[in-house]
This record gives structure tokens, C-alpha cells and sequence, in this order.
């Protein structure tokens, strides 16, 4: 449910994931403005930051371990006192990061690095696709930070060593054949993507839409708003 998940979207091309617009779990509306991309990333950054804060005062070490301490709370309070909302996880999604960081450059690539770094204990997690690995879109600031990495089929073995730091890639066929690896992997694993058709998404989209109506986040359409201002 929207408690326990919530998603946010970037699309450039805007025709791949605006169905999704309909989720209750979005926190915004799928944004197709490379320009704000930088934005969003700063307002997540501060959400994490946030939160480690709020794992601070309640001494636990992470949103699991403060999940299950507010649970535990909730169930010893009376119906009449208010209960401390659990946290819910965060994904972020960004379709085509070339196009982002053409336009954001150094910030939004500032953003992802500390995210990658750190928001994994905050229940904060990053999905970024680019049709270019490109030394200026992956560069090693981000790579390093992204252990866990998928490629499909490439044009050559650079843009294979680009994704995986091996060659391999370049081989594949495609229809969804795809090489994986992730920290503890220490060659690629041979896997196969399923194909998700458009009915299909559809239906998921409807499944989702049993939990209610999209309540997007003020604070952050607010703070990006702002930012966009300037």
C-alpha cells in the first residue's frame, strides 16, 4: 500500500511510465522535465537526511528497525492517543538519465552519488536506466556507487565494459537477454527479462489503484516549484 511504498518517476519522453500517474503510490506526478530532475534529487537528499534524524532521536539504525519500533508502539497505545506513522520505502525511477544529466550536469550527478551512498538505510532506492553509457553520463562518481547493474544488449564491448567493467554484453542477443551482476557477484549472470506488454501494465496499474486515489506530496511539489523559480 501507499504506507509501506511510495514511487517516484522521471520521464523525459514522456510516454513510457505517465500511466503510472494513477498509483496512489506516487509522490508526484511523473515529471518529463529533464530541468527539474536536480530538483527532485535535492528534495530526496533532504528526506534522507531527514530521516536519519528522526532514526537519531528514536536510537535505531534504520527505517526496518524504526518500522518495527513504531509498530510496537502503536500496539501498546490506547485508541486515543495518536499513533507515530511508520515510514514507507521510496523508489526512484529515472528512464533516461542522459537526458538528465545533459541539463543538470554536475549537481544532479552530486545528488545521485550521495543517495547511492547513503540512502539505502534511510529506505530511499534508485532505478536509473540510459540507452548511452557514455564515460560523461556513467561517470565513475555515479558507477561507483551503483554495484547492483544490468545490461542489455550493447553496440560494443565499450559500452558492455562501461556497464559491467567487463566485456559481454556486446554478445547478447536480444529479446530481453541480459547480463547481471551485483556486490557479490563476481562474473555476470545470464538472465532473461520478461516482456511486460501494455495490458499487462495496465492491469498492475488498476491492482494499484485499489488502494485509493494519488495524494501527491505537497512539501515536495512545493520545493521544486520553488527551485524551479529561481
Amino acid at each position: 500500500s501507499p504506507e509501506d511504498l511510495r514511487l517516484l518517476m522521471f520521464d523525459p519522453a514522456g510516454v513510457e511510465l505517465k500511466i503510472y500517474n494513477l498509483s496512489p503510490h506516487m509522490l508526484a506526478p511523473v515529471e518529463t522535465d529533464p530541468r527539474k530532475t536536480s530538483a527532485f534529487l535535492e528534495w530526496l537528499v533532504g528526506e534522507m537526511e531527514r530521516r536519519f534524524e528522526v532514526f537519531k532521536k528514536e536510537r535505531v539504525r534504520n527505517i526496518e528497525k524504526f518500522n518495527e519500533k513504531i509498530a510496537a508502539q502503536s500496539a501498546a497505545q490506547s485508541t486515543a492517543e495518536t499513533p507515530i506513522a511508520k515510514l514507507p520505502y521510496i523508489v526512484c525511477v529515472i528512464n533516461e538519465l542522459a537526458d538528465s544529466m545533459c541539463i543538470a550536469g554536475e549537481e544532479a550527478e552530486l545528488h545521485l552519488a550521495i543517495l547511492a551512498q547513503l540512502s539505502y538505510a534511510a529506505g530511499i532506492h534508485l532505478i536509473v536506466a540510459t540507452r548511452h553509457p557514455d564515460p560523461k553520463i556513467l561517470t565513475d562518481f555515479i558507477k561507483n556507487d551503483f554495484p547492483t547493474r544490468v545490461a542489455f544488449k550493447v553496440s560494443s564491448q565499450v559500452d558492455s565494459v562501461m556497464i559491467l567493467g567487463r566485456e559481454g554484453a556486446e554478445r547478447l542477443p536480444s529479446c530481453g537477454d541480459m547480463l547481471f551482476m551485483d556486490s557479490e557477484s563476481s562474473e555476470p549472470i545470464r538472465a532473461q527479462s520478461a516482456h511486460i506488454g501494455d495490458s499487462e501494465t495496465q492491469a498492475a496499474v488498476a491492482a494499484l489503484k485499489a488502494n485509493g486515489t494519488p495524494e501527491y506530496c505537497k512539501e515536495l511539489l512545493s520545493f521544486v516549484k520553488a527551485k524551479s523559480n529561481k
